[in-house]
């Protein structure tokens, strides 16, 4: 793949950028493979670089208007690829702290006070009012995923569903704990984790 477009490649950007859903398909046909190895690369996840894969490409296509102005695509291409597993990994490190947070006991946090103590228990019990009340579908692909350990394959079969909407519930999920999380999680319980 060549760095710089060529004539015809030209004339599909400015297509995409007119919003012609048929070009992007050509651009998706002829860039997928190589985005999904980069990001397979980065993350060494074939679900994750399946998924990023399609947010890149929902992101060319979102900012399809700028394409015009595009002299490198594959770069400017691989640098929205980059971006987005970088900001994927950022988001499950956060993940992996509300995970750690909810799993600790308050005997493991540093000091061991009342204090320490009437915090974890307090965002313990509000996180878990938060998950009950997400929408039914959603918490229990939720629930399945994260305390079952279960795959997005066998979510789907237990609940009937197909992998996709499977995917978008935990997506959809995660985004709504990452925000109460991000709101509400006491100061005292994150540091108490971070310094642990």
């Amino acid at each position: 793949m060549s760095e710089t477009p060529s004539y015809n490649e030209k004339i599909l950007l400015e297509q995409i950028a007119s919003g012609n859903a048929s070009a992007f398909g050509t651009l998706f046909q002829q860039y997928k493979d190589k985005v999904y190895a980069l990001c397979m690369y980065m993350t060494r996840s074939e679900l994750i670089a399946e998924e990023i894969t399609q947010e890149t490409f929902l992101k060319v296509w979102v900012k399809r208007t700028e394409l015009t102005h595009v002299n490198y695509f594959n770069a400017y291409l691989r640098t929205i690829a980059r971006n987005e597993v970088i900001s994927y990994l950022r988001r499950m490190a956060k993940e992996q702290l509300v995970l750690t947070a909810t799993q600790l006991q308050p005997s493991q946090l540093q000091e061991n006070t009342v204090d320490h103590i009437v915090a974890y228990r307090e965002y313990e019990r509000l996180l878990k009012k938060f998950i009950d009340q997400l929408p039914r579908q959603q918490r229990i692909a939720y629930l399945l995923s994260r305390e079952e350990g279960l795959s997005y394959e066998a979510i789907a079969a237990k609940m009937g569903l197909s992998i996709e909407t499977v995917r978008e519930y935990i997506k959809k999920a995660l985004r709504a704990i990452r925000t109460f999380v991000e709101n509400n999680i006491p100061l005292l319980l994150a540091a108490a984790i971070l310094f642990n």
